[in-house]
């Protein structure tokens, strides 16, 4: 069981979490397209263009999956930030647990659930009914997200502990940040997808966001993570959490 989200010494702490979808990509399982790179490179810098940070936030850490696409995005992202004269980037670095898992790099698995599940992104839901791996490097969709519900908890926990302010910018993908919400919609019984979100529309527009999710924590309320999502504003017990990253 996950320690409880609880101020260690009653040191005051803040976090704030976004997590972007990488840009647009070469193809299913590839890098960043040479125009994505370039229209990622112009979202942040107008993103970012008449931007101010307080000198006193201490930084940005920026974690990104390993896939290469997730790691470009951060990348140009960094640029982005120093570009803009933002502040420190304290650390750059990647964490595992914010990949996809291998689902779109094996073509094979991956028709294969699309044609079972063939109407635009249905194929989430058989990723998650999954019960077993199908080939041993590629993750089912409850692995998934029990690793990004358990990095979501380690940066909460790490700045618990250390106190202050930390801001973090991850960049995952659209698959994993799709099955996270679905399960959250299960857990807290509430609406967070648009209706029809299968269709390849709607879907294709919920991927578009570049930052997808945006979490925050504080001492305040150590038992709460705010989550913000397209136009929904919800409160997560962080036993909630710890029950998705337990869930495999």
């Amino acid at each position: 069981m996950m320690e409880k989200i609880e101020s260690k010494e009653n040191l005051k702490y803040s976090i704030n979490i976004i997590i972007h979808r990488h840009g647009p990509k070469q193809d299913i399982d590839g890098p960043l397209s040479e125009e994505g790179k370039k229209l990622t490179g112009d979202y942040f810098d107008e993103a970012y263009e008449n931007i101010t940070m307080d000198s006193s936030s201490g930084g940005i850490d920026i974690e990104s999956s390993p896939i290469h696409r997730a790691e470009q995005t951060g990348q140009i992202y960094s640029t982005a930030i120093k570009r803009a004269g933002l502040g420190e980037i304290k650390s750059n670095k990647t964490d595992e647990r914010l990949s996809e898992g291998g689902i779109a790099e094996n073509k094979d698995v991956f028709d294969k659930l699309k044609e079972k599940y063939p109407k635009g992104s249905e194929w989430l839901r058989g990723w998650l009914e999954m019960e077993s791996r199908p080939t041993p490097e590629i993750k089912t969709g409850k692995e998934a997200v029990a690793d990004f519900s358990s990095w979501i908890l380690d940066k909460i926990l790490s700045n618990k502990e250390k106190g202050g302010y930390q801001e973090v910018d991850a960049f995952s993908h659209g698959p994993v940040m799709a099955v996270f919400i679905i399960k959250l919609e299960e857990k807290l019984k509430i609406k967070l997808l648009p209706d029809n979100w299968q269709d390849t529309k709607i879907w294709n527009n919920v991927l578009n966001y570049f930052s997808g999710i945006h979490l925050w924590a504080d001492s305040n309320t150590p038992d709460i993570v705010n989550l913000s999502f397209a136009d929904s504003k919800i409160e997560i017990p962080i036993s909630t959490l710890e029950e998705l990253a337990t869930e495999k």
